[in-house]
Order: C-alpha cells, then structure tokens, then sequence
C-alpha cells in the first residue's frame, strides 16, 4: 500500500474505483483502459481482487490477445505442465541426440585406434628411437600394399603400412592421403559393428606392431 503522500495509480491514470467493476469490463473494448485496470489491480493498492484480476486479464486477451500485459508475472512452464505429445516428441529429440553423440564418440575412439601411435618430434628426446628411414623403394612397396589392402576393404593391414611410412616420413604425402582413406572406410564401417568391435581391432593392432 502506498502512502498517502504518493500519487496512486487510480489517480495517475484518471480513473475511478467504479470502474474497477466486472460490469465495466465486460463492455469495455479500449485495451488501453484494461491494461491500467489490471495494473491497479496488480497493485493492491485498493485491495486485492484475485478474481477480478483474472477476469480483467480474461478481457485484455479477448480484446488485445497479443498485449505484452499479458505476458508479465507467467510463472515459467514446468516440465510436467507441458502437453502429452510435445513432451513425447521433445523426450524421442532427446534420445537422438544422444544416440549421435554416441555414435561420434564411437567413431572418434575407432580413429585413435587406427591412427596409432604418432611419430616423435624431430629435435625431441625420443628421435634417437625413431625407426631408420625407409629407401623409396621399401615405402613404394608399403604404399602398393596398403593400395592393395584397402581395395579389398582390409583396413587393419592398409593402416599399419601408412603408419611405418609416415614413421619414416612424417610428411609424406601418398601415406597421408592413405590414413585419410582410412579413416573415411573406418568411418563408413564403423556403424555396423557390434560393440566389441574397437577391443578387438586394437588387441590386432598390438599383435601386428
């Protein structure tokens, strides 16, 4: 409740208690009025009329239904408030999206299986390790097999030929464009297997390095 020194809405919007009435509504068609109507109303400032209020929103819709008023003091929709069939519909977007999700997770941990371990770093405290380059003709031979290996869409074999080149040469262009293709058939395969299927590609890949 205001004081008596603030200026209440009912005179700040030159108006008067009787028309605060259900009859005054009901033939009222200026939005305008309805609108400083409900926000006396709101107020409480001459009283608290819950189900005038309601009767005066009820009128505000009827005559204006996209009045901003309107949409002031909503509580949020609740999860369970929502219809049968959007909740159904929104619950079957949910599971896809996590069904894909899936599924790109999958594919990401089958490619770090294929791809292996990475060279080391020239200049680094492993390249004394590192493998002795291959001659041009040991890296021809490995990529025709790897060629060859793919072309019968053996992906295991194809991969592990690429990786002992690009151990030689990191940057060699035909072993890259290999793992690419690789990669893509890994990708196209990989939603038809079963589940144990990554376990037992990488036990090969172990066994064949």
């Amino acid at each position: 409740m205001s004081s008596d020194t603030e200026t209440k809405l009912l005179d700040a919007f030159d108006m008067s208690v009787e028309q605060l009435d259900y009859g005054y509504l009901k033939e009222c068609e200026d939005s305008k009025t309805i609108e400083r109507i409900i926000r006396i109303l709101r107020s409480g400032e001459e009283g608290l009329y819950p189900d005038l209020l309601k009767f005066a929103e009820e009128r505000l819709a009827e005559v204006d239904p996209e009045n901003r008023l309107l949409l002031e003091d909503k509580p949020a929709v609740r999860l369970h408030d929502l219809p049968p069939d959007l909740l159904e519909s929104l619950e079957a977007d949910m599971e896809a999206w996590s069904a894909k999700a899936k599924a790109e997770e999958d594919d990401l941990t089958s490619m770090e299986v294929i791809r292996g371990p990475l060279p080391p770093v020239r200049g680094s405290a492993r390249a004394g390790s590192a493998p002795p380059r291959l001659s041009s003709e040991e890296i021809q031979r490995l990529l025709q097999e790897a060629e060859s290996y793919l072309e019968d869409g053996t992906v295991l074999p194809a991969s592990i030929r690429y990786q002992k080149v690009l151990e030689s040469d990191p940057g060699h262009p035909g072993a890259l464009k290999g793992m690419a293709k690789v990669h893509a058939h890994q990708g196209l395969t990989r939603r038809s297997s079963d589940s144990g299927s990554c376990g037992r590609s990488s036990v090969v890949v172990q066994e064949i390095l």
